[in-house]
């Protein structure tokens, strides 16, 4: 009998000491396990474009060069940029016109895509034959073609930056070819800085170009047009929405 009960001993504290490795060796799995989890984030892209620019001269017109602007620059007001060979002035002001039945000079606009992404970045704007009073109607459409929202910072034109600060209602560029104070060409820009646009809508502007009276014969004179965007939360314009 005494054998019996030392064998079932026997097994029973070999199967105890199995059960204990068997525990042993779950609770070393459970904390030796690794978990692995797979992230992946995929990056917006920020891209805008000139879609569309150009000028009319379905109604031609000319204005009193003399007296419609209300302003006009002095020497002081003018900065000067070498890439561009001109000097340019912003102030604000307004001008005055009327259609008139000259149909003489005629405005020309060209694209181009500046850092080969397939999207037009930059517009030149060329008046053929023109004199002084001619008066054309140009436009452009900036467009989202981006993943994010986007705002236009600033315009970039001859070289010049100009800001929101710069820019106000009826605000007039002036463009002096040839430094002696006395502007060629004037700019009336119609803002559209501080708009958000969102992925796939665009904002049009529309701006009037004046050929003033210092203007020479037999010149040619070429308006460059930049707009630079940048990613919504980085505009200037960008307020952080509140609670």
């Amino acid at each position: 009998m005494k054998s019996f009960f030392t064998v079932n001993n026997v097994l029973l504290k070999a199967l105890a000491v199995l059960v204990l490795f068997i525990v042993i060796g779950t609770i070393y799995a459970m904390w030796s396990e690794t978990l692995r989890i797979n992230v992946t984030a995929n990056t917006g892209e920020l891209d805008a474009a000139i879609v569309t620019a150009y000028t009319s001269d379905s109604s031609p017109t000319t204005i009193d060069h003399n007296g419609a602007v209300d302003v006009w620059p002095t020497c002081e007001n003018f900065t000067y940029n070498p890439d561009y060979n001109s000097w340019v002035a912003v102030l604000a002001g307004d001008l005055s016109w009327w259609t008139t039945d000259k149909a003489v000079a005629y405005a020309t606009t060209l694209l181009e895509d500046t850092d080969g992404d397939g999207d037009y970045d930059k517009c030149y704007v060329k008046i053929h034959n023109a004199y002084p009073g001619y008066l054309v109607w140009f436009s452009l459409e900036v467009d989202n073609v981006g993943t994010i929202p986007l705002f236009i910072d600033y315009y970039i034109v001859n070289g010049t930056t100009l800001t929101k600060d710069q820019i106000i209602a009826n605000d007039l560029v002036f463009l002096d070819a040839n430094g002696d104070c006395q502007p060629e060409v004037m700019i009336q820009l119609y803002n559209l800085l501080g708009d958000q646009i969102e992925p796939g809508d665009g904002r049009e502007s529309s701006w009037r170009i004046l050929v003033l009276q210092p203007a020479k014969e037999n010149s040619e004179y070429v308006i460059v047009i930049e707009l630079v965007a940048v990613q919504w939360n980085e505009s200037t314009y960008f307020t952080t929405p509140g609670p």
